[in-house]
């Protein structure tokens, strides 16, 4: 998909950076992967999916580790998601193996690279995953497609996989000026 730059930075009120291209990773193992280029006028947007048996770990890594060097050419910056340390530990470390793949392939390539959470990403283009246009709370576990409605509705993406739909986010926060990837720190409160 293409989209007009002064469109885009319309829609997100955000200014966006010329003649780059960005790689976003929403990694799982239904693994989400966008690209955003842009030129002096225009964006334009593709995705791949990938998905992953999760049987056997080291066959796992092994093909992650192969797929990903495929992905990454000469990219000015990637956009890993943070892992998000939930309920589940397990989770969270296989995670943490998939992005730190990732890093790998950015370093050995020369691609600078940053981590930036879901929840970060989305808050930063005014995406609310909490309560829907009506106030009702949105459940657990449906997010993604919340996600996906908004980037459908604000700014005309067809997603066929909601995926995808975390992986455009980071792209699109990778192509803003004003991005900050580093999380602030907190004022300890006196007692």
């Amino acid at each position: 998909m293409k989209i007009l730059i002064k469109d885009l930075e319309f829609k997100l009120n955000k200014r966006i950076k010329r003649n780059t291209s960005i790689i976003g990773f929403d990694t799982s193992s239904k693994c989400g992967v966008c690209f955003g280029k842009s030129d002096d006028k225009n964006v334009e947007f593709d995705h791949t999916f990938l998905e992953y048996d999760t049987s056997d770990h080291q066959k796992m890594y092994i093909q992650m580790y192969n797929d990903f060097g495929a992905l990454l050419t000469d990219e000015k910056l990637c956009i890993i998601e943070q892992v998000y340390v939930s309920f589940n530990p397990n989770v969270a470390l296989l995670l943490a193996r998939m992005g730190s793949l990732i890093m790998a392939r950015c370093i050995e390539k020369k691609i600078p690279f940053q981590f930036l959470s879901a929840i970060s990403a989305r808050a930063n283009l005014g995406i609310k995953t909490k309560k829907d246009k009506e106030g009702n709370k949105i459940p657990k576990g449906h997010t993604k497609e919340v996600v996906a409605n908004w980037l459908k509705e604000e700014l005309g993406f067809e997603i066929d996989q909601n995926d995808i739909a975390d992986a455009l986010v980071l792209v699109l926060n990778g192509l803003c000026e004003d991005t900050i990837y580093t999380k602030k720190a907190k004022k300890k409160r006196k007692k």
